[in-house]
């Protein structure tokens, strides 16, 4: 995949041949990389042929908006776009020059070169402007303009303009702005909201300005309403802020529930609703407090969240008469759930009632995913998970692979340019029918793009294809990491499936990079501690250094947890000092610390990847798969964990 500038001139220069497509794409790598840059780029008449040509134009008219703006290039601009203008680079660059236009003031240009219904808040806004500039504003495009001002988020600076035309125009009265505000509080944007806010009468805007309160400040603004009962507030928002104070600090919290029933006269239902969430708190945190609480809330005030965290609780401290009946209340469509599936049998059989229990578990023996693997668990069975070729339509696959998007997401994918393959699938498959759809999640891990083929099948709930679902890709890499780290290599498979999902280039919003997902710090303080040389941003896109560093940090946080892989996976995910806090003072079966798993992102993080691992056993063995070693009791073990359940150094 890593096809380095020094790796292709040692072909050359020894003599090797590469095949024309391959020329080209050096040929256009090379160009690209150089035009982006802002320099000048050469090249042949082959280049000028080839598919991803438009990209390399988009990249120069870009920077030509920079150097040169002005009637000629809008003119060549215009020209290119009418003949490119399905192409997604197209696009992205319409959106680069109709803000060029429009701070160039060229309205005339803009109208011609725009298109109306356009979901991007800055150009709407730019044609909004251009309307103004240039003909006024018709009935209907007043209204658009309204529509486009009344949410609750902020929007772009390009949008001043026309929000102003409304402000002089009277459009915008106290009604909409009242109106607007309450939007904004409920997107929990507060400072829109305040300044929405100031031209409504008092007697209007004060809830909304304690609601706002309430947002940025809960105890104090909540403090403030038990001093004065008579201050008018919406329920909505002060039941919000008692349930965000209460998930992150319940004991501090606790003591203003009786204070709010008494001084603010609460009828049954919001003492009920405000128990609740005092319950919730005490359950993430896995308190005894919470099943005394949950024991006084009525079913009908129990959402979905609240009915799984009262289940949770009884699970977590042993109740499992009360969690048998607590899972029975549940909606029959909640109930059914896998997950809950398991726990009702998983209770039938703490309560000694086998003969319920084990029919349960050998229906979710039938469904792939975490609870087949704990199901065979229970009943001390080896699990060989479902497996089901997918159907192979040749003539789909000839058809698709003849589209012209699909051939420009091909080529984007070999130059590891993803960022621009994705536009280019997400275009060719445009309400494309489950079989399309099918064949090409085939054709797209034939390529090894294979987060885009899973991804494929995973929005369309299609579990069975394993070797689909579960390619093997990069098995050197796992092998050389797993033997560099000594740990087991479908740990590594495992991680790497749900981390990246093998794509070498992957970086998320944290900024975690690779295919392990590494942050910068702590590869290098990894690198340092394995006596690796410290790694580069670039090099961690090599999946050469990127598997070894991240196989040595799990291999870290393994030892640090006893061995205990479940508790790896929960550092590797939300950091060791987390899962030292989530640590039960006495032993947990492993199924029920990880459902009490207070991050709804680590717990299915786990709970997936001990799946992967089971598929993938199964998968590369052919054998049925016992997970009862990744299933160890938990416990404090360790001094470290000891000391960090006592408050110690480092535990934050």
């Amino acid at each position: 995949m890593f096809r380095s500038l020094a790796f292709i001139l040692c072909l050359c220069l020894s003599g090797a041949t590469l095949a024309n497509d391959e020329v080209l794409r050096i040929e256009f790598r090379v160009a690209l990389k150089t035009v982006e840059a802002g320099g000048e780029a050469a090249e042949s008449p082959g280049l000028r042929n080839y598919i991803l040509y438009p990209y390399l134009q988009a990249a120069r008219f870009r920077q030509a908006l920079k150097t040169r703006p002005g009637d000629t290039l809008d003119a060549e601009l215009g020209t290119w776009y009418r003949a490119n203008a399905e192409i997604p680079a197209a696009r992205t660059l319409q959106r680069d020059w109709l803000a060029n236009l429009a701070q160039r003031q060229q309205w005339a240009t803009l109208l011609a070169n725009s298109e109306p219904g356009t979901t991007d808040d800055a150009l709407r806004c730019h044609r909004y402007n251009a309307w103004l500039q240039t003909g006024g504003i018709e009935p209907a495009l007043r209204d658009e303009i309204l529509a486009t001002w009344t949410t609750g988020q902020s929007l772009s600076q390009a949008c001043v303009p026309p929000f102003q035309w409304l402000q002089t125009s009277g459009l915008l009265t106290p009604e909409r702005m009242e109106q607007r505000a309450r939007l904004a509080l409920e997107a929990g944007n507060t400072d829109l909201a305040d300044w929405l806010l100031r031209p409504v009468p008092l007697a209007r805007a004060a809830p909304l300005q304690r609601w706002s309160q309430l947002l940025r400040e809960p105890r104090p603004a909540i403090e403030a309403l038990i001093k004065d009962p008579q201050a008018a507030v919406e329920w909505a928002p002060l039941e919000a802020a008692f349930a965000k104070l209460a998930r992150s600090r319940p004991d501090d919290v606790a003591p203003l529930l009786p204070q709010l029933a008494e001084r603010r006269k609460l009828d049954a239902r919001q003492v009920a609703e405000l128990r609740r969430d005092l319950a919730m708190g005490y359950a993430l945190d896995r308190r005894p407090e919470a099943i005394a609480l949950y024991k006084l809330v009525p079913d009908e005030v129990l959402d979905d969240k609240g009915q799984e965290w009262r289940a949770r609780a009884a699970l977590w401290h042993g109740q499992w008469e009360l969690a048998a009946q607590w899972l029975h209340a549940m909606p029959p469509a909640q109930a059914a759930e896998p997950r809950w599936s398991y726990w009702r049998a998983r209770s039938l059989e703490q309560l000694g009632r086998r003969a319920q229990s084990d029919p349960i578990y050998n229906s979710l023996l039938q469904e792939n995913g975490y609870y087949a693997v704990l199901a065979a668990w229970r009943l001390q069975k080896k699990l060989a998970p479902v497996s089901q070729k997918l159907v192979i339509d040749e003539a789909v696959q000839r058809d698709l692979l003849a589209r012209p998007a699909i051939q420009r997401a091909r080529e984007l994918f070999l130059l590891d340019r993803t960022d621009l393959a994705g536009p280019e699938w997400k275009l060719a498959l445009q309400g494309a029918d489950d079989l399309t759809r099918t064949q090409a999640a085939r054709i797209a891990s034939a390529w090894g793009w294979h987060i885009q083929s899973v991804g494929m099948l995973n929005q369309m709930n299609l579990t069975r294809d394993l070797t689909l679902l579960y390619p093997q890709a990069f098995t050197k890499e796992i092998e050389a990491g797993a033997k560099f780290a000594g740990i087991p290599g479908p740990w590594i498979y495992g991680v790497m499936r749900q981390e990246s999902l093998f794509l070498p280039t992957a970086v998320s919003r944290s900024q975690a990079l690779g295919l392990l997902q590494l942050l910068m710090p702590t590869a290098q303080q990894v690198a340092r501690k394995w006596g690796r040389p410290s790694p580069s941003r670039e090099d961690l896109f090599d999946p050469a250094i990127n598997v070894p560093l991240g196989a040595a940090y799990l291999r870290d946080q393994t030892d640090r947890f006893g061995g205990r892989f479940i508790l790896t996976l929960g550092a590797y995910n939300a950091g060791p000092n987390a899962v030292a806090r989530w640590l039960p003072a006495q032993p947990k079966d492993a199924d029920v610390w990880i459902e009490n798993v207070p991050y709804n992102e680590t717990r299915a993080y786990i709970q997936k990847i001990l799946w992967h691992i089971t598929a993938d056993g199964w998968l590369s063995t052919g054998q049925p798969q016992d997970a009862s070693a990744l299933l160890l009791p938990v416990s404090i073990t360790t001094p470290a964990e000891r000391a960090c359940l006592k408050g110690g150094a480092g535990c934050v």
